[in-house]
């Protein structure tokens, strides 16, 4: 087993073979980097393998509450929670600490299927983040100038909508919005500028009205900062994705 004393938490995994050795060994060293990340304001593994709880595993303890979605499946890196893309939903009460950045920073792991439907990911008062019917993301940071970051576009004909395992991230420094797939830019949006909207409600993932998300979602973290690319280089190294 391994002890995770140094993170304020015990994480223990069951060595029984080189490959899940890897795979355990990967989820814990890339838990240990997102929290070490400055600027960390709420990061969720999803890695509940039972209960309805979404532990938050930054410091600001904004635990989700999970309805329907279901816990302990396969992820790329460790355990992931699969949406069925018609009622599973992640509900994280309002809270200030959610809104009102000049700077920031999402990432996010998805497995999206092969199928053509308007999906939700990420929804709150400053933040809309979702994939549209040809399998490709769309960002948007409300209440900054310029702040719809458009489709990112660049990937193969198809889009990304191919079931295969892809890491996100959107950064916003102030004046330029980067979007990232597998730790390289995919999408630059200039001319940007001001302070995302104020959280007024309830951070989701899965859901914005009647839009839903389906297939598996882990390892969402919101930052207050905009990472650099190195940095989200390395996070995609240490989830083997680059």
């Amino acid at each position: 087993y391994i002890n995770d004393s140094s993170n304020n938490a015990i994480i223990q995994k069951e060595v029984l073979t080189n490959e899940r050795t890897n795979f355990h060994l990967n989820n814990t060293y890339l838990i240990q980097y997102i929290r070490s990340l400055s600027g960390l304001i709420a990061y969720y593994p999803l890695n509940e393998n039972s209960g309805t709880t979404a532990r938050d595993f930054g410091s600001n303890g904004l635990n989700g509450t999970t309805s329907g979605a279901v816990v302990g499946q396969a992820g790329l890196s460790g355990r992931a929670y699969s949406f069925d893309g018609v009622n599973d939903v992640i509900t994280i009460s309002n809270n200030s600490a959610l809104g009102s950045f000049s700077a920031c920073t999402w990432i996010f792991m998805l497995n999206l299927p092969e199928t053509s439907v308007f999906r939700k990911i990420i929804r709150s008062a400053p933040f809309d983040i979702g994939v549209n019917t040809n399998g490709l993301i769309f960002s948007e940071l409300v209440g900054v100038t310029n702040g719809n970051m458009g489709i990112w576009d660049s990937q193969p004909a198809g889009g990304i909508d191919d079931s295969i395992w892809r890491m996100f991230a959107m950064t916003y420094d102030g004046a330029t919005g980067l979007g990232y797939i597998n730790g390289s830019v995919v999408e630059t949006t200039g001319s940007m500028s001001g302070t995302t909207s104020a959280s007024d409600g309830n951070l989701l993932f899965g859901n914005a009205g009647t839009e839903w998300y389906s297939d598996l979602m882990q390892h969402v973290a919101l930052l207050n900062r905009a990472l650099s690319a190195a940095e989200i280089t390395r996070l995609s190294q240490i989830a083997g994705l680059s």
